[in-house]
């Protein structure tokens, strides 16, 4: 579907850090990505929403607006019976921001379900939002099945998910192997998405 850009000042929803086409890679790239097969069956659908700029670097104020504003959407598609998983491999510090924890309660009793990254921080304290109460925050394993070394963790932290040397696509036309809990987090929401679609409910 369309996207949407909450960053000021606005401009397109154009991936040019490649960090969100790595994210979206995982979760609905043709052939490997693991909702693949629902996307092309045409069971799940994914909107790109930008609330960080080029550089990578946002506003907790861009995200409220964003969830705000996405829910009238959201809502629509809710009411039509269908379900809503956003997934938000983003974070920055551990204190709460009224402004987003009020839009993150309201989308989150509509029935919206988010999956946030704990943070690459190695330490205890899970970043905000992952330590929301409204959210899901995961964390990243290697293939070992230990956390990663980077992940950041905590009580918040509700599962855990591949996050190490993670191939997937990027800007280019290409591929690349990228770590860290931001990687670990579209698992989640495929995950998510998966159970939805088989079951109509959620761990949550």
């Amino acid at each position: 579907r369309k996207g949407t850009n909450y960053c000021q000042p606005p401009g397109s929803t154009l991936d040019v850090n490649g960090h969100s086409t790595h994210v979206m890679g995982i979760i609905a790239a043709k052939e490997f990505g693991l909702c693949d097969a629902l996307v092309q069956n045409g069971l799940v659908t994914f909107k790109p929403v930008k609330v960080l700029g080029d550089n990578g670097g946002g506003s907790f104020q861009w995200l409220a607006d964003a969830i705000v504003a996405e829910d009238v959407e959201n809502r629509q598609l809710l009411n039509a019976k269908t379900f809503v998983v956003c997934n938000m491999s983003l974070g920055g510090g551990t204190a709460k921001v009224t402004a987003v924890e009020n839009a993150l309660k309201a989308s989150r009793d509509l029935g919206v379900i988010y999956c946030v990254a704990s943070g690459n921080t190695s330490q205890f304290g899970v970043n905000y939002p992952g330590n929301s109460q409204y959210v899901l925050a995961t964390a990243a394993i290697g293939q070992d099945l230990k956390r990663a070394s980077f992940s950041t963790f905590g009580p918040e932290v509700q599962n855990a998910q591949p996050g190490v040397a993670i191939n997937s696509t990027y800007p280019g036309q290409r591929f690349a192997s990228m770590s860290g809990t931001s990687m670990a987090t579209p698992f989640q929401s495929a995950l998510c998405a998966i159970a939805l679609s088989r079951w109509g409910a959620v761990l949550a």
